[in-house]
């Protein structure tokens, strides 16, 4: 979590404590279903954060975040949050 309010800190975007939804799997049907069920309490913004981007996980996302329930999101890798700034 602190890698992650470490990139918003960098475009100057401060966040409340977000509430963390853990996925139990990397199968994008997973991401699929826990994305649903969180975009149905309409927030603001959904963050997903994938381990890497060798899954269909970030297409599943978007699927559900732009066509079935429209809610802004942004999906990230681990990888990317813990890249030293600058690199």
């Amino acid at each position: 979590m602190n890698h992650l309010k470490r990139a918003f800190a960098d475009f100057e975007i401060k966040i409340d404590e977000p509430i963390q939804y853990p996925i139990k799997d990397t199968r994008a049907i997973t991401y699929s279903m826990e994305v649903e069920k969180v975009c149905k309490n309409r927030p603001q913004l959904v963050v997903v954060v994938t381990p890497n981007n060798k899954s269909d996980a970030y297409g599943a996302v978007k699927k559900i975040t732009y066509v079935k329930i429209p809610t802004p999101c942004q999906v990230l890798t681990a990888s990317l949050l813990k890249k030293p700034k600058g690199k």
